[in-house]
């Protein structure tokens, strides 16, 4: 009976409530001054640019990323391009832009990181909401951290904190 009652909490989302997630994308939510996203580069670049834009659109931090090919850790405190401005939390989509020494386009890809505040069975399939400001597909979910477990889930070859500049 306790399995049972596992598997249906599993399947509807409400057993992910108060964990960490990781999941493919590239909108993470910014709380309490802080969103995470994991990036990866298919091969080594000459330049990676680094853009988060909000909910409307709008760019509100640029800057430059690892070069390395392989994951990448982008640990964003909310700061605005200029040091000075504290965004607002809600929704923000991280953009990776690299190119490699001859000016091709090299492959990347996104997935981040979110505490689980709700879920939204409405369609008729999980969603989960993070940070009271992204909802995504249960099933893009990649990795799970209980909150009662401090450890992680993914490893990545490099991570970088951004301070606004």
């Amino acid at each position: 009976m306790k399995s049972s009652l596992n598997d249906i909490s599993a399947a509807n989302g409400l057993g992910y409530i108060g964990s960490s997630v990781v999941a493919t994308g590239s909108t993470a939510p910014l709380v309490n001054d802080s969103a995470t996203w994991d990036y990866t580069l298919a091969n080594a670049a000459k330049t990676t640019t680094l853009t988060i834009e909000n909910s409307s659109g709008q760019t509100v931090w640029t800057g430059t990323g690892s070069t390395a090919s392989g994951s990448h850790t982008l640990n964003w405190d909310g700061l605005a391009t200029n040091g000075t401005t504290q965004e607002a939390a809600g929704a923000y989509t991280l953009y990776v832009s690299a190119v490699d020494s001859s000016g091709k386009a090299i492959t990347t890809s996104t997935q981040i990181t979110g505490t689980v505040t709700g879920v939204d069975n409405s369609s008729g399939t999980a969603s989960l909401i993070l940070g009271n400001a992204v909802t995504i597909p249960q099933s893009s979910v990649v990795g799970v951290t209980s909150a009662s477990n401090t450890a992680s889930t993914s490893s990545t070859s490099s991570t970088s904190s951004t301070s606004g500049s």
